[in-house]
């Protein structure tokens, strides 16, 4: 039963309209302290002007609360909800509560819409069930709030401390997304053991950056916080990290082995520590060969085995953890998905790591919450980190090392950003460790600023990235039989500017080796011999050679796959070289190559040092290509025409055909007509062409031996359709090839840029089915992006181009 009701106010404006639902529309009303009011329908503030509705009494309410009012005050009073059902609290207006009574265990509260954010300035009493809606509870008072309630415990999804002073748990809160100070300093959570940080298969929460991006200082979280780090259903090695305080730690038994738990239910926490020692003795559950859980020591480069469990689980490095699901899973078991969580005091603040010169160092993410690794302060050590990907099936299928390193401005695994291999990471996620190297020396200072919203597994993909400086990609592929497909099992990158050195630097990248299928770059200095997964190193000569480094291969077939960009204006050739086949094949530095293998039970075929890359230069020549085109003839053989303007000090021409548009072959010569620096023009007649597709190009030979080659043009046994394109691009050296297949007519070329205006115009005639145009463009034209229009009175063709 309510009390009595008594209600006083400053002017009595109280209007009641009977509807289905039944709503109380409230405007300029004050509930002195003391008196009560009392509603059974939907209370809503609609106060046009003057004083709001204020309490500073005891509102009671079985039904809704809307408020629709800018500025509500709070008042100094108490409203219940005392409903047997759900109570929407809404409106478009954030509501303001002092305190907040849900004051009955058969009903509850809920933000009405998804997102919704409302305020309590006094204290939350949760006597029943709070349901988050994915919105966010505000608490804006001045003076100490209390979260309470006779309820097992309060779920938030987001909960904010906008009080400058304490916020003080004295009852069980979840926090499902995250846990933010926003807008004060020197204000306290003070947690008394009560916080979880929760963590789920959708989303892990956070006690976000304590300093609110850097603008405010003080605050804190004081008293123990439970961590969580949920793990997907796999049989898998895990590099975890302990995101509480060393000092007072809890020792491992106490975290990861729920307090030595009973190990015959599942409860979906924890996991079975396992290893050579007596089942019971030293905290072991199970025995196995090895054991289960270890950690990375940097001064001897080696994993150490934990051999008790009784010791405190909280260090800086993390631990490698085998995980085959909760405490029920046992040895040779199926694998389950478990929670695993620590007690502690959370860090906070700056957190600084050392690593050695010439060496890995593992770090813990040391924060309840995901970072970003762009923003962590590393001057002297390099700039990237490899993590531990579960989902990588390495041997038995356990997990896999990944490197990320730094390119243009973002992490990508090996610093390959093109084709199948790209895959970009930014992120340490909370309760993951990950590695570091340095060649100098140095420490990394992971600061609250880095913490970022949202949260992830442990590995995941992404998308394609602009570069640069020349940069050559190149990723191992292995066939799988079963079912018959390539798979990427590793990669490398080359990237090349006269600002790096050839010496092996804080700029380059070593690789971590997995178990097997890794490819490496193979760097020997005196008697060390480095692996790295990114070089990076000053524009390649003539006498410049990388080799491959192979280990852990199978007799099986594989593929490398070639990704070249930026090269353009390098003017340099490249070749793989395979010594077990003696073999040397062109590797084009303007289109995507595959080169197919195997290894077979001759031991030579794996070698380590099997294939190398070796660069020749290419000079410059003063002759311009101005178009090439290949003809089909009714006698089924080829012609192929091109034109040179300013021919000067040419040996002769190579006509060159390709089956894929990669790998180039030589299938005659021409001599020079004139080499007077005027225009000629040339035709090749190929007698025996493919059946299928037929690639050709020009390769322009002078007298001390330096080339140039001209565009490619194509010829492909089902091209029916017409199409025009452009490559390469981004178009380099201020000249657009455009490719013309089954075309034929009078063009006009007109380049756009990105504002709508005309920057160039030519006319052109297509006379071959397949035909390149080669346009100059005036050496004024700003790099950036432009629109080439190609239109004739049939056609308005617009493509997208960008300008180097």
């Amino acid at each position: 039963m309510f009390k009595p009701l008594t209600i006083l106010f400053f002017t009595t404006i109280i209007t009641t309209h009977a509807n289905a639902q039944g709503i109380t529309n409230f405007g300029n009303m004050h509930n002195f302290a003391g008196s009560n009011m009392a509603t059974t329908v939907r209370f809503v503030n609609n106060a046009a002007a003057g004083t709001d509705y204020v309490n500073d009494g005891n509102f009671y309410t079985t039904s809704h609360f809307e408020n629709n009012k800018a500025a509500m005050p709070a008042g100094s009073g108490n409203t219940y909800f005392k409903g047997t059902s759900l109570q929407n609290i809404s409106g478009t207006n954030t509501p303001q509560f002092y305190n907040l009574i849900i004051d009955s265990n058969a009903g509850g509260v809920q933000p009405s819409t998804i997102g919704f954010t409302f305020n309590v300035a006094g204290n939350w009493i949760n006597n029943g069930l709070f349901k988050h809606n994915k919105g966010t509870v505000v608490f804006n008072g001045t003076s100490t709030e209390t979260i309470n309630g006779t309820a097992a415990k309060t779920v938030f999804y987001n909960f904010n401390q906008n009080n400058p002073t304490t916020l003080s748990l004295l009852h069980n809160v979840d926090v499902i997304n995250a846990f933010s100070f926003k807008g004060v300093s020197n204000a306290t959570l003070a947690s008394a053991g009560f916080l979880t940080v929760k963590s789920a298969d959708s989303v892990t929460a956070q006690i976000a950056d304590i300093t609110d991006a850097g603008m405010f200082t003080g605050n804190s979280v004081s008293g123990d916080v439970t961590i969580e780090r949920y793990l997907f259903p796999k049989l898998a090695w895990r590099l975890l990290a302990t995101p509480i305080a060393i000092a007072a730690t809890p020792t491992i038994t106490d975290a990861w082995r729920e307090g030595n738990s009973s190990i015959a239910v599942s409860t979906g926490y924890g996991t079975r520590i396992t290893g050579p020692g007596a089942i019971g003795v030293n905290g072991v559950d199970a025995y196995t060969q090895r054991g289960s859980l270890k950690y990375y020591d940097d001064a001897s480069n080696t994993f150490t085995e934990v051999a008790a469990t009784n010791v405190g689980i909280a260090n800086t490095q993390g631990y490698f953890v085998f995980v085959r699901g909760d405490r029920s899973v046992a040895v040779g078991s199926a694998a389950s998905s478990t929670t695993m969580r620590l007690k502690g005091n959370i860090r906070m603040n700056n957190q600084t790591f050392t690593v050695l010169p010439n060496s890995f160092h593992s770090f813990g993410n040391p924060y309840a919450s995901r970072i970003d690794f762009r923003n962590v302060s590393k001057p002297t050590t390099v700039d990237a980190f490899t993590i531990w990907d579960p989902n990588n099936v390495g041997l038995y299928n356990v997990g896999g090392y990944e490197n990320y390193v730094l390119v243009a401005g973002d992490y990508w695994l090996n610093g390959i950003t093109t084709g199948v291999a790209a895959k970009k990471r930014n992120f340490i996620e909370s309760g993951e460790a990950a590695f570091i190297q340095s060649i100098t020396g140095g420490t990394i200072t992971v600061h609250e600023v880095d913490k970022v919203a949202g949260s992830d597994m442990v590995s995941r993909g992404g998308s394609v990235n602009n570069l640069s400086v020349p940069t050559l990609d190149i990723t191992l592929f292995a066939k799988n039989i079963a079912a018959d497909s390539f798979a990427l099992v590793d990669g490398v990158s080359l990237s090349f500017d006269n600002s790096f050195s050839n010496n092996i630097d804080n700029n380059d990248a070593k690789k971590i080796i997995n178990t097997y299928d890794n490819l490496s770059i193979k760097k020997t200095n005196i008697n060390t011999v480095t692996s790295l997964v990114v070089e990076r190193r000053t524009i390649p000569t003539a006498t410049d050679t990388i080799q491959l480094n192979l280990s852990g291969t199978r007799v099986g077939n594989y593929k490398f796959n070639t990704y070249a960009s930026i090269f353009a204006n390098s003017n340099v050739d490249a070749f793989l070289v395979d010594k077990f086949l003696r073999t040397s094949t062109t590797l084009s530095l303007l289109n995507e190559n595959n080169f197919p293998f195997s290894i077979t039970a001759d031991a030579a075929s794996k070698a380590a040092d099997r294939f190398m890359i070796v660069f020749k230069q290419v000079v410059v020549l003063p002759v311009q290509f101005i178009h090439i085109a290949a003809i089909k003839n009714i006698d089924k053989t080829h012609t192929v025409k091109w034109t040179i303007a300013n021919e000067y000090n040419i040996q002769h021409y190579q006509i060159e055909r390709s089956n894929n548009g990669s790998n180039f072959t030589s299938i005659g010569t021409t001599a020079v007509a004139y080499n007077n620096g005027s225009n000629a023009a040339y035709q090749f007649i190929n007698a025996a062409p493919f059946t299928e597709n037929n690639y050709y190009r020009i390769k322009a030979v002078d007298i001390n031996g330096s080339i140039q080659y001209s565009a490619i043009a194509q010829l492909h046994a089902d091209a029916k359709q017409s199409s025009i394109g452009v490559y390469p691009n981004p178009v380099a050296n201020k000249c657009i090839n455009i490719q013309f297949t089954n075309s034929v007519g009078n063009y006009t070329l007109t380049l756009i840029s990105a504002d709508g205006k005309i920057i160039q115009t030519t006319q052109v005639i297509i006379k071959n089915k397949s035909e390149v145009k080669t346009w100059p463009l005036h050496e004024i034209i700003a790099a950036g992006n432009y629109v080439l229009q190609i239109s004739n009175a049939n056609i308005k063709e617009q493509i997208k181009i960008v300008i180097q």
